[in-house]
């Protein structure tokens, strides 16, 4: 099927809108969960779409088209697939969020039901509060001496999270409210072949380097 761009008020929910002859001859209905393959493979929920009947096309959001690696105009795989409920995700913010452990909660309320494989980005909704220690690095370690040290954090709005493991593993599964949330405390960079990266935060650098150098006796 070629890749063509999703409307932007369906983006986001890992919708997949795909030609309804294409759906008829592979026996998939609307609600059911496909596997996508391109250059990556990724997961999604496909709608049938009426209107691109007979053009075998499938309309993606850019999000999706990031996990695949693949753009508008190019050619994906599609196949029905069975997605097993996660025990377990385990997930890396792509910048320094302040507390993101304690916004747990709010990450599992928009993954709820959404199918996903490990390698995914995923962007959440919503305000999140950038740490200032990733632009001000001495601020986490003044405030440990109790001397102040940035009090305003600056939001980010959504949040971009990678998925770096899911159990069970290598296969498509779906969040589902028993579903454990694993964060991982350093900063996840995807590079342009699609492979993941984990780096300490400014801030755990320096604190780790002060408390590490010798002292002078």
């Amino acid at each position: 099927l070629r890749i063509e761009r999703l409307e932007p008020s369906r983006s986001g929910r890992s919708l997949c809108y795909v030609d309804q002859a294409a759906m008829e001859s592979l026996g998939i209905a609307t609600g059911d969960i496909i596997e996508i393959i391109g250059k990556k493979r990724t997961a999604g929920i496909v709608v049938a779409s009426f209107s691109d009947k007979g053009k075998e096309i499938i309309r993606i959001d850019g999000i999706q088209r990031l996990n695949l690696g693949s753009t508008i105009g190019e050619f994906v795989t599609i196949r029905p697939t069975l997605a097993s409920p996660a025990r377990e995700i385990e997930l890396a913010p792509t910048k320094a969020i302040y507390n993101i452990k304690k916004q747990a909660d709010v990450i599992k309320g928009k993954l709820i039901d959404k199918p996903i494989m490990a390698g995914d980005i995923i962007d959440i909704a919503g305000a999140f509060i950038k740490s200032d220690e990733n632009y001000a690095p001495m601020n986490g370690f003044m405030r440990m001496l109790n001397m102040g040290g940035g009090s305003k954090r600056p939001t980010l709005g959504p949040l971009r999270l990678i998925v770096l493991n899911t159990k069970p593993n290598d296969e498509v599964v779906r969040f589902t409210r028993e579903t454990r949330i694993k964060i991982n405390k350093k900063i996840a960079l995807l590079n342009i072949s699609g492979k993941i990266s984990l780096i300490a935060s400014i801030a755990a650098s320096l604190t780790n380097a002060i408390i590490s150098a010798p002292t002078n006796p």
